[in-house]
């Protein structure tokens, strides 16, 4: 990266706090969609996942570039394939199974869902349609990330160097806060602004800001020596967090007019904290394990709840029952379709490229 501070080595490694973090937002997740009533906005668990999205890519993305001078896309792009596509298929194959059982109108709209899912484009039918997808809905959050995909490995590619990039970032998160807030004063609808990748994507610029600053040494030895500071500042997010999760509905004016994007720098907070000074909960290891599985666990979490509310077996035990399913269907997903897949992504990574290029300058020595 041209005239840039950061390392030539950089690595972000194993971080076990992320993967209890992961694990938590991937929990809060489950008890919003398990229409608890107190927990109204359990929902928003989601921006957690964008904001670490963000992150996550756009480390590994500086990673790759790091080690073997460039970014191949079409590497990137089949890692994201052996990664997402092997456990959505399942979903999306067993919730055809499921509509096919039903009247022909169900059947119908469980191909629109499917279809969608699929082609990654959920997020926009539930946007500007009055499609809710019955099992699939949730698959509106993966769109956004894919689509976000889609760009910003060019960005980060281009050379540009990382301050212009952060540039980039921080006024893009800034411009996806505004549009939100002047759509939300016209004529849009919540579905719209909720689910739109440009009314959303603060979340992941957010992130992908801090994967910036995290590659470069010199703000990443401050960012640690700041760990008490950083500390207290995820303390406060988790109480902002807390409030909103036990007190926000979707269609509550204070989330379109900047509530969103305080989530959002509060999940960036919690992240930071994650990686400075990990409180002990994220490093507990069933939380960790539940971060390992939690693709498959958003995954099927929504649609066996879906089945129980629809049969009208979401009672107390009901939940605990749908729970249990989607964390054992979660289990057999990553141990017995998700890491096979993982294997292969592995023969994409970086490291196959450096590797190579090691043995060829020796050759050539």
């Amino acid at each position: 990266m041209r005239s840039d501070p950061t390392a030539p080595c950089f690595r972000l490694g194993h971080q076990p706090a992320l993967d209890g973090l992961r694990g938590l937002a991937a929990g809060v997740v489950l008890l919003g969609h398990a229409r608890l009533p107190f927990l109204p906005g359990g929902y928003l668990g989601v921006d957690l996942f964008f904001v670490l999205s963000g992150f996550l890519i756009t480390t590994l993305l500086l990673q790759e570039q790091a080690q073997t001078g460039r970014i191949c896309l079409l590497r990137f792009y089949g890692r994201r394939a052996l990664r997402l596509l092997p456990a959505l298929c399942a979903v999306v194959g067993v919730s055809l199974l499921y509509g096919g059982l039903g009247p022909a109108a169900v059947a119908r709209e469980m191909a629109l869902d499917a279809a969608g899912s699929l082609l990654y484009v959920e997020n926009w039918l539930r946007a500007l349609t009055a499609h809710q997808g019955p099992l699939l809905g949730h698959t509106w959050s993966l769109a956004i990330e894919e689509q976000f995909y889609l760009t910003w490995p060019l960005l980060v590619g281009s050379r540009r160097g990382i301050a212009p990039l952060v540039a980039f970032a921080l006024l893009g998160a800034l411009a996806s806060a505004l549009l939100r807030a002047a759509l939300f004063a016209g004529p849009a609808t919540v579905p719209r602004l909720y689910h739109g990748t440009d009314t959303r994507a603060d979340a992941l610029l957010t992130g992908c800001a801090l994967g910036l600053a995290w590659a470069t040494p010199a703000v990443r030895a401050h960012l640690r020596a700041a760990h008490r500071l950083i500390a207290a500042a995820a303390w406060v997010a988790t109480g902002v967090l807390g409030a909103v999760l036990l007190g926000v509905r979707a269609d509550d004016a204070w989330l379109y007019r900047g509530g969103l994007s305080l989530l959002a720098l509060c999940a960036a907070a919690l992240l930071l904290c994650a990686l400075v000074a990990p409180p002990r909960l994220l490093l507990w290891p069933p939380l960790r394990w539940l971060g390992r599985i939690s693709y498959g666990l958003y995954l099927w979490h929504y649609p066996t709840f879906q089945v129980f509310w629809l049969h009208g077996w979401l009672t107390p035990a009901g939940r605990l029952a749908a729970a249990t399913l989607s964390v054992a269907a979660a289990a057999l997903s990553y141990y017995g379709l998700e890491r096979p897949f993982l294997a292969l992504k592995a023969a994409l990574s970086p490291s196959q490229d450096s590797s190579r290029v090691a043995r060829s300058r020796t050759r050539a020595a």
